[in-house]
Order: C-alpha cells, then structure tokens, then sequence
C-alpha cells in the first residue's frame, strides 16, 4: 500500500495524527499531491485549526484536479474566518462545477451552525440530505441544527434516521432539551450498548444521570469515562461534577484541576475550578482572588483603550444593562426582579440582556425592564455590538464565574463603567471590570481581599429581599409540642462537605433527642440518601436522627420550615436565600461569619435582618450557638412570634431604600468616568 492510500485509511480509521504525518511526507515528495493537500486541509478544518486549513485548501482549490468537495470545505474555513464574501465565491463555484455534490452545502451548514446562524445552516444541511440522503453525517449535524433551532421532533426524526451510537446519543439530547431525563438516560445506555469503550457517552451519561438526580450513579459514570480517557478533560469533569453534588469537594477539586490541565485552552474548566474551590475554603481569601486574575489575563485580556461617544453628563438619566442568563426563578432573578420594579425611571433607563429558559419571573422582569433583549442566539461579538448599539452607560454584571457567564463579553468594555453585582462573590478577575459591590459585612473596610475591582459598598445589605404574597403562614415552633428540637438544612447539597456534616453531628450529639432535617432535590436518589446517612455514621449520629427528603414544589417547600425550629447554614459556601426563605417562615438560622465573601452571605442577612445574635465567630461558638437555641423552647416560641413582622420592617426588605441606594452607587459610578474623561 502507497503512502497517500496508508494515510488515507488511517484517516478512516480515526487515526489523525498519523494520517497527518503520512499526508505531509507524501507532499514532501510530490508538493502538488492534490489528494494530500485537500485531506490536510481537511482534517485542518475539521480541527479548527483554520490557517492550516486555508493555506492547503488554497493549493489544492488552484489544482488542475480540484472539485467541489474540496471548494465546500475551503467555503466553510473562509466563512469561519470571517470571510464571508469570498466563501460565497466559493461555495457558487463549487455548485457550478457539480450541482450534485453534497459536501459544499454540509461543510458550509457545519461552518454556519457553529457561527450561530442556525436558520441558514439548517437550510444548508437540508440541501445536503436531499443531495445525497446517505450521507449519515450531514443527517445528524442536521439534526444537531433543529435542536439547537428548537425544532425537536424535526431533529428527533433526523436521529432516529441517523440510528447507531451517534444517533441514540443525539436523540438523547433531543430528550433533554425537553426535559425527559429518563429517556435521555436510558438512550443514552443504548448508545453505550453500541460503544461500551466511547468515554464521551460515559461523561455525557454521567450529566444526564445527575440531571435525573441519580447522583451516585452519575459518579460511577464520570469514574468510567476517566478510566477509558484519562487524558479527556471532559471525562474529569463529569466525574468532578458528581464529587460535587455529593459534597466530596476535594476530590472535585482534584478532578476539576486535571480538566483545567488537560484542556488549557477551555476556559470553562478553568472556572469550573474557580467556583469549586469556593466550596472548600482550602485557599485564602486573597489567593483565591488572585487565581480569578490570572484567569483574566489567560482567558479575558484587556483590550487597548476604547473611546466612547457616552455624553459625560454627570446628572442625565443613566442607561443601565443587566447581563445574566438567570433571569428566572433563581436567586439572581428574585434579587432583580423589585429592583427593576423599584427602579426611578428619571434616574435610569433599564436594558435588561438575558438568556436561558424564561418563566413567570422572566416575565415578571421583561414587563417592568424599559428594553429586553434575548440573547440565546447572540456570541460575544454581537452581544458586544448590541450594547454598544444600546449606548449603555453602566453594563452590570449579575453572573461573574458561573454557567452562562457573559465575562467575555465584558472584557471587551463595552460600555464605559461596568461593575459585577448579585449572582457572584468573588471577583471576576477582569481589569475591565471597574467597580464589584458588596457591603460592609461582606467585605469590611479595611480588609485587603486582593479583587480586580474597586470594591463599592451599599449601606446595608449588598440587596434586597422581597417577602412573596400568599406566604404559609408562621407556626408556633414544633418544639413546643413534640418535646425535642428538629433542626433543619434545605441547601442545594453540594454545600454540605464532610466539615459540615461534622459540626452537624456535634450540634446533635451535644442536644440529645434532637433531629436534622435535611431536604434536598438529591435525596430522590436512595443511593444518595445512603451515601449521606453513612456521613453522618461516621461522626456518631444514626440514621434515626437524620431525615433527608427529596424536593417538593416551591408552595410545599415553604411549608416543611414548619416542622423545624432551627436552620443551620452551611459554610464555607453559606447561604443567601435559603436564610431569607427560612426568616421569612419564622425559623431563626445559625450562620458563622466566615474570613470571606462567600462565607458571610448568610451573616449580611441575619445582620440586616436584625438577627445578629444568630451569627457566630467560628465552628465551636457554632455549636454552641445552636445547641443553646435548641435548648430553649420558650424564647424560639417567643423570637418566633412577630418575626415575620419583624423581617418586612427590616433593611434588608426595605426595596425602595435598597433601589436608592443602588442608584446612588450608579451615579457615584457615573460621576468618577465623567470627571476622568469631562
């Protein structure tokens, strides 16, 4: 066998680099091959690594045997690059010389789809199939186009056309786009069946098994991919991502670290390391911070200095944009929500740039924004152009380093003052980044946490929370009749580590008789309530002591703080709304003030709440703290009574103070550019 045909086969066979180092002896040889010139540029495009491409598919386009294929993928590479014109060029004389062929109108649909032109790649592709209806890989990256155009049943048809592992596992994302978690589970064990060695179906069933809830298995899936690909970044992070939903923080650590290694250039695993080191404290503050920054200067460079055509008038109405694709029912969405409600539209004129699946409280947030723009469909760069299109003044970030994060796009600079705020507590890392705002309690004067940003304190709480009408009502503590204390722990549970679950126990052990009541959406899984009571084993509490219970809808979820007497945040991670929750319903809550922003969420509302007496200064005061409650029925009857009350009249629920405040903040912010650039 030849060279060019070794090469050739390899290729087949899915072993590129060798085919790559084969393809570039035979054009040592014979530098015009066509066959070798075309396959490299090729696999080039199919890499992405486009100036190879180009400068291949260059000779071979000028080649006395180039065809239409060979002009497709040369289309597809130019559009990619942002050659939009002279891919049209190409792609017109590859339709003119054989109108047949399907591989011009699959590569440049492939080229389409990845620059965000789903309905033109869709169209692309579609003319691929009825070219050439065999052609199983225009199908399925057709199929691929529907779901991500939102046209499930088009795109499920595709898949189950496409059949074999590659179309069962799409399938299954078909399913999870809409939300069958056990259908897409069991295609995906199907596709498995098919390719029991594939690590890329092992992590993505590990995702769909945690989306399930079904957390130990999804551990056991992550552990399978990264023992069939330990060099697959994917495959530590799906392991990763069950560690931590488990609360095995440092092991998700260690799997989020390898991920970040083997993909350097991704820099989703650099932030999924990031967010979870906020779960285990094991760095400083001022460390931690300055990682955020250094991932900046990775992955968000600061751009040269922009002019902006803003009127630096320090006293005209401000036009303010909110960035976030939580905008929903989520912390972030019910941390927003009154304030764009509150907002005094002579004093700002609000842009709200939003992402992700809406619900009632999109609606709620699209009806009072003054403009709404979705932006699903949108990359940085566009996004980037509509907010200086908008001729934002102040550009607020409400996501920082988690999923759905638009950092990219504020690295850019798009508008003259940007600041991060509510859905983050860390810096962002980014020089471009001016302002971060917190409070005194989160970041107290005089602490030198080592934040890209200047830190910008709102007098009081960092926000506001507003009670919700149609509230359970509040109950006498069930203490009071049931003889013993229930304590109770409602976070998501990739809060609680082994820490948490041992001071837990000491706070049992030290108040005999007493219960924890732990409610989760991970306790679906029995497998996972197992996992957790052994936890709890370990430090001396039996399972009798602890009820640990699935999810409930929001109404029901309320209503189970009746049947406690007291929350106990968790740390270093602490909570925000789950503290404002249980307040709401009467239940004091134990928080420790934590060295940290992330650890004094739940001390900024307890103290604004004008609960202060419920923080505590470490671990062991902690204990104390939440056994002496416990013990004293009489004053959790009493404290319980009013405490709602109480709540509505505090600063932490005072909207319209808190708006004012943040409008003050945006003028102050305001006024510094003008005076820099007036």
């Amino acid at each position: 066998m030849g060279a060019f045909a070794q090469a050739t086969q390899y290729q087949l066979e899915g072993r590129f680099d060798a085919a790559r180092r084969l393809y570039r002896k035979v054009l040592e040889r014979e530098p015009r091959h066509f066959g070798a010139l075309n396959n490299l540029g090729v696999l080039a495009f199919c890499q992405r690594d486009l100036a190879t491409a180009r400068t291949m598919l260059e000779r071979a386009v000028a080649h006395p045997e180039h065809n239409a294929a060979c002009h497709g993928v040369f289309a597809a590479t130019l559009l990619l690059m942002g050659a939009g014109e002279q891919a049209q060029q190409e792609l017109n004389l590859a339709v003119r010389l054989d109108p047949n062929s399907a591989e011009p109108y699959y590569f440049v649909g492939v080229a389409l789809k990845e620059r965000g032109s789903v309905r033109d790649s869709v169209l692309c592709l579609e003319q691929a199939v009825r070219l050439n209806p065999q052609h199983e890989s225009a199908r399925n990256d057709l199929g691929v186009a529907l779901l991500e155009a939102g046209r499930l049943d088009e795109a499920r048809a595709c898949f189950e056309q496409v059949g074999g592992a590659m179309g069962l596992a799409n399938l299954a994302h078909v399913h999870r786009a809409g939300k069958l978690w056990g259908k897409a589970v069991e295609c995906m064990r199907q596709a498995i069946a098919l390719q029991p060695d594939n690590a890329l179906l092992w992590s993505n069933l590990a995702a769909f098994l945690q989306a399930d809830h079904q957390y130990v298995e999804s551990l056991t899936s992550g552990g399978k991919a990264v023992k069939l690909a330990s060099s697959s970044p994917e495959a530590w992070v799906a392991l990763g991502n069950g560690q931590c939903f488990l609360g095995l923080h440092e092991e998700a650590v260690h799997a989020y670290t390898k991920a970040a290694q083997l993909g350097p250039s991704r820099t989703e695993f650099a932030q999924n390391l990031l967010f979870m080191r906020h779960y285990t404290g094991g760095l400083t503050p001022a460390a931690h911070a300055t990682q955020h920054i250094e991932w900046a200067k990775r992955f968000a460079p600061a751009p040269s200095q922009r002019y902006f055509a803003n009127a630096p008038d320090p006293a005209r109405r401000l036009r303010v944009g909110y960035v976030s694709g939580d905008l929903r029912a989520h912390p972030v969405g019910y941390g927003l929500a009154p304030v764009l409600e509150a907002h005094d539209p002579r004093e700002v004129e609000t842009f709200c740039y939003a992402s992700g699946t809406p619900d009632a409280w999109t609606e709620r947030m699209r009806t009072a924004a003054a403009h709404w723009r979705t932006t699903d469909r949108l990359d940085h760069g566009q996004l980037e152009r509509a907010v200086l299109e908008d001729e934002i003044d102040l550009l607020i970030d409400l996501s920082g380093h988690t999923p759905g994060n638009r950092l990219a796009v504020f690295a850019r600079k798009p508008a003259p003052v940007q600041a991060t705020w509510l859905g983050y507590f860390n810096t962002t890392g980014l020089g471009t980044m001016d302002y971060l705002i917190a409070d005194a309690q989160l970041a107290p004067e005089g602490e030198t946490p080592g934040f890209a940003e200047e830190t910008l304190r709102i007098e009081g709480c960092r926000f506001a929370w507003q009670l919700l009408t149609g509230l359970p009502e509040v109950t006498p503590p069930p203490c009071v009749e049931r003889g013993y204390t229930t304590y109770g722990a409602f976070h998501k549970l990739a809060k609680v580590g082994l820490p948490v679950i041992e001071t837990w126990a000491q706070v049992l052990l030290a108040n005999p008789g007493s219960r924890l009541v732990m409610k989760s959406k991970a306790f679906v899984d029995p497998e996972c309530r197992t996992v957790y009571q052994a936890h709890f084993a370990r430090f001396g509490v039996t399972a009798g002591r602890v009820d640990l219970l699935g999810p409930s809808p929001y109404a029901e979820y309320l209503q189970a703080f009746q049947n406690i007497d007291i929350a106990l945040d968790a740390f270093p991670y602490s909570g925000e709304t789950t503290t404002c929750e249980a307040l709401q319903m009467g239940v004091p809550v134990i928080a420790v003030r934590g060295d940290r922003f992330v650890g004094r969420l739940g001390a900024t509302v307890l103290h604004n709440a004008g609960f202060g007496e419920w923080i505590a200064e470490d671990r062991a005061d902690y204990v104390r703290l939440a056994v002496e409650w416990g013990r004293d029925a009489a004053r959790l009857a009493q404290v319980r009574t009013g405490m709602r009350e109480r709540l509505a009249s505090s600063t932490l629920c005072d909207v319209a103070g808190f708006t004012r405040k943040l409008e003050a903040a945006y003028r102050t912010m305001w006024a510094q550019w003008c005076g820099r650039v007036g």
